[in-house]
């Protein structure tokens, strides 16, 4: 139980007061991924291309941080993920995508609480949920974050986010998963490189930039997550097949 759980409004401030105590490695792309961010929100009125560029690389630094966290604590098949390649990268981005809309609302009784003298953030259910007076200051956390498992009827555990994923690719099926990742790994380049008939040129708005700060946000977080738990979170253990089913990686 724990009092005073109000959490900070401003994630990346809570972050960078973190940053110090993460391993070197996830240390480093974590403040990797905040600067383009906040590069990108400068450059953005004046150069468009370059805020978009800034904004999706550090979307991808992001995800690096959570496939190195996965890498740290020995998950089962954790060798087969490659920090390095935009595939992976992509794929990690677009898992949290697939998952987003089962999970939030799951979440949205939760939250978000940073201890910075433990270097842990953690997800606490507010007592005044549960209708006690003076609650509202006052949190319990049942489990470590992100250690509870997804669930289906009828369908088995390691399938239980195989509909989510496809529904990220509607009518045209499971089989474009694929190709739509493929095509978010290549987005980086897409904005970078001219081509033989025109110039790069971005659609981005604030809106969209925003929305990929988020997403980083959130990736950020549950790297620290990860990172924090002694075991191996059971969300996360859940997910790795999917996301390697997803770049056809997947153990056999």
């Amino acid at each position: 139980m724990t009092e005073g759980v109000q959490a900070p409004p401003d994630v990346t401030v809570c972050l960078r007061k973190l940053a110090p105590n993460l391993p070197s490695n996830i240390r480093y792309r974590l403040l990797k991924c905040l600067d383009h961010f906040d590069r990108a929100e400068c450059l953005f009125e004046v150069d468009r291309e370059m805020a978009s560029f800034r904004a999706i690389t550090g979307e991808e630094e992001a995800a690096t941080c959570v496939i190195l966290a996965i890498k740290a604590r020995r998950y089962e098949h954790s060798e087969r993920f490659r920090p390095w390649n935009h595939l992976d990268k992509a794929a990690v981005v677009s898992a949290l995508i697939a998952i987003a809309p089962t999970v939030v609302p799951l979440l949205s009784e939760f939250q978000l609480v940073f201890d910075f003298s433990k270097c842990r953030i953690d997800l606490k259910i507010p007592l005044s949920n549960f209708n006690i007076d003076g609650g509202e200051n006052v949190a319990v956390q049942p489990v470590e974050p992100l250690d509870q498992t997804f669930s289906r009827p009828y369908i088995p555990e390691n399938e239980a986010f195989d509909a989510a994923f496809e529904r990220l690719t509607g009518e045209e099926g499971p089989q474009s998963l694929l190709t739509l990742i493929r095509k978010a790994a290549q987005s980086r380049n897409t904005i970078l490189y001219a081509s033989d008939t025109a110039l790069p040129e971005s659609k981005a708005t604030k809106e969209s930039l925003y929305s990929r700060r988020i997403k980083a946000q959130t990736l950020l977080v549950i790297a620290v997550m990860i990172i924090q738990h002694n075991g191996h979170a059971k969300l996360i253990s859940q997910l790795i097949v999917p996301v390697l089913k997803a770049i056809e990686r997947a153990p056999s």
